[in-house]
């Protein structure tokens, strides 16, 4: 018979089995109490997402969003600012009407429309009637050879010309590089530039504009202007400096060619300059120019709400806040619109949305009048002024000095129909109902007679619009009351202009304040979709 003795250490091991199964069966209840958690919490997290905004993916960022409002952000805005002034810069530092620079504009939010909303785009040609001096005539005289060049052929006027009438032929100098700084002007070879008549390169290193401006400061006589390319087949047309005192003139590759190796021959070809233009004598010829404009494809089409920008800029100068700022506004309005409404979460407005693009702003506001002209004439369904519910504008929106305007039909003439002054107040109110839930300062500030809503005024069409200022100044209480809703240093600056670069050339992507930029972006989306979800907008606004 064998026999079990049980030792101490026979003890210790089954007291070590015991406890490991007591572990085991301790983890074991954990494990299940962490999963049924788990499980909970995930049924909570599902109902909580289900409560809350829908997701979506703007075209700047991932956010979960309620409103157009809140697709808004200044990197966005900012990154379509730069664009125009990428396009400003590789464009003689404008976009004005009639430039490579204002098409260069048009193709760039055509190209962003196209791609990224599934709006209808469309565009609206139509011409610009500009003034220049007839008659003028350009002679040279070289190796005692005169030779009479043919206007519109070999020449044009450089727009802002002052007049001239050479009694003798002057001398004629080469300016050397590209005539963009006083170095450049100091070395005219072989006469100096003061008194002479200048051949100055026309290029992309700096603008027309600063050239003229150089050559005012030294006191020529006369400029000449050329492409310095074969390829260029038709002469430039180029804007000066206002008021300038000199007669300027743009000539073609194969003139100025000519006219340049002769200075480099100046000993034995002496070259001179006869160029005549009476101040008396005028032309009218006409500028190609377009508007462009997207429609939200749901939407009753006769229920129509316009969003409007200037697209162009003044001659001499970017325009990134006057009015960039306006159309990238717009421009990202559109965009963002346009990827909510092909989500699921998002309702379609039951009016149609108009986003358009105004050309020829700073030429008397020939795009917005082409726009409303060709609305009253048509038959078409969607397209007529009746059509028309009512228009937001949106110009200049960045002012560095700022100032948050919301535009009240204070100050409009008599023209303009109290109903339609009604309407447009009752805009304004939309407005200033934003700005007071977002507690943030405001002011009042008039339509006016000068931007793009005026032509839809007139027509009937109730008009509202922002507008952060341009050479008014800001006073003393409005500084003190931002300072104090915003936060101290954003204030701004007292007694200053808003916008100290309006309509000069500094009017770059420095002269913009991001902050201002996004605060009225936001207030425009706010405001466009509220007006849109109105279940009787007509009723709203001319009840």
């Amino acid at each position: 018979m064998k026999t079990t003795v049980k030792t101490r250490q026979d003890g210790l091991m089954v007291k070590n089995r015991l406890h490991t199964i007591l572990l085991l069966i301790l983890l074991s209840i954990l494990s299940v109490t962490f999963i049924l958690a788990a499980v909970t919490l995930g049924v909570i997290s599902h109902k909580k997402n289900q409560d809350n905004a829908n997701p979506i993916t703007t075209t700047s960022t991932s956010v979960v969003v309620k409103h157009l409002m809140d697709t808004i952000n200044s990197t966005q805005l900012m990154f379509h600012l730069q664009k125009l002034q990428t396009i400003a810069d590789n464009h003689e530092r404008t976009r004005a009407l009639g430039t490579s620079g204002f098409q260069a504009t048009i193709d760039y939010i055509e190209t962003q429309l196209k791609s990224k909303t599934n709006f209808h785009v469309f565009k609206e040609e139509f011409l610009v009637p500009v003034s220049i001096r007839t008659d003028p005539r350009l002679t040279s005289t070289i190796a005692g050879v005169e030779k009479n060049y043919i206007f519109g052929t070999d020449f044009r006027l450089v727009f802002l010309s002052a007049p001239a009438d050479f009694l003798t032929p002057i001398r004629l100098t080469i300016i050397p590089n590209s005539g963009c700084d006083d170095d450049d002007w100091q070395r005219a070879t072989p006469h100096p530039a003061n008194g002479s008549v200048a051949i100055v390169i026309h290029d992309r290193n700096c603008s027309a504009v600063q050239k003229s401006i150089l050559a005012q400061k030294f006191n020529i006589n006369g400029l000449l202007l050329y492409n310095n390319s074969i390829n260029a087949t038709s002469l430039p047309i180029i804007v000066a400096a206002q008021n300038i005192t000199y007669i300027a003139m743009a000539v073609s590759y194969e003139v100025g060619s000519q006219l340049s190796e002769a200075v480099q021959n100046h000993l034995s070809t002496d070259p001179h300059i006869r160029m005549f233009m009476t101040p008396g004598d005028m032309v009218r010829m006409n500028i190609s120019s377009e508007n462009i404009c997207a429609d939200t494809p749901t939407g009753n089409i006769t229920q129509t709400i316009v969003i409007g920008s200037h697209s162009d800029s003044i001659d001499n100068g970017s325009g990134i806040n006057d009015n960039g700022s306006g159309a990238m506004a717009t421009l990202v309005l559109a965009l963002n619109l346009a990827n909510l409404f092909q989500t699921s979460f998002y309702e379609k407005y039951s009016y149609r949305i108009r986003f358009c693009w105004w050309g020829a702003e700073e030429r008397n506001m020939y795009g917005s009048y082409h726009h409303v002209e060709q609305a009253n004439m048509t038959t078409v369904e969607g397209s007529r002024l009746k059509d028309y519910l009512m228009m937001l504008n949106f110009d200049m929106l960045a002012s560095p000095n700022y100032y948050f305007g919301i535009h009240r039909s204070d100050g409009l003439p008599d023209i303009v129909s109290s109903k339609v002054k009604n309407g447009s107040n009752r805009i304004a109110q939309i407005f200033r109902n934003w700005f007071d839930q977002e507690n943030l300062p405001w002011d009042n500030s008039s339509l006016g007679i000068s931007s793009d809503h005026v032509p839809f005024l007139v027509e009937g069409v109730p008009c509202g619009g922002l507008f952060t200022g341009a050479d008014g100044r800001k006073t003393l209480e409005q500084r003190n009351r931002y300072d104090r809703m915003l936060g101290h240093g954003h204030g701004g600056i007292a007694d200053a202009v808003f916008d100290p670069c309006y309509h000069k050339t500094c009017d770059t992507i420095e002269n913009t304040n991001p902050f201002a930029f996004e605060i009225m972006t936001k207030a425009a989306a706010y405001a466009i979709e509220t007006l849109a979800r109105m279940s009787d907008l007509h009723n709203y606004l001319y009840g």
